[in-house]
């Protein structure tokens, strides 16, 4: 029987993901509380809001501290 990955390999797969992409944004619905906790907790600020173009809710532009 094979069990479920340990927890703490899907924070190390997020945190190295992060690493990598730190030179980017990224846009998140306003309403996925979760997510933009996330993108805060590891250092990105929120930025221009707007409206995603296929569900038509209003996003939140993520980018990198230091930009």
């Amino acid at each position: 029987m094979i069990g479920w990955p340990d927890p703490r390999l899907f924070k190390k797969v997020g945190d190295l993901t992060l690493q990598k992409s730190q030179n980017l944004c990224g846009r998140v619905l306003q309403q996925n509380t979760q997510a933009c906790a996330f993108y805060e907790r590891h250092g990105f600020k929120a930025g221009k809001q707007g409206i995603n173009q296929i569900n038509n809710q209003p996003n939140i532009e993520y980018h990198w501290r230091d930009r």
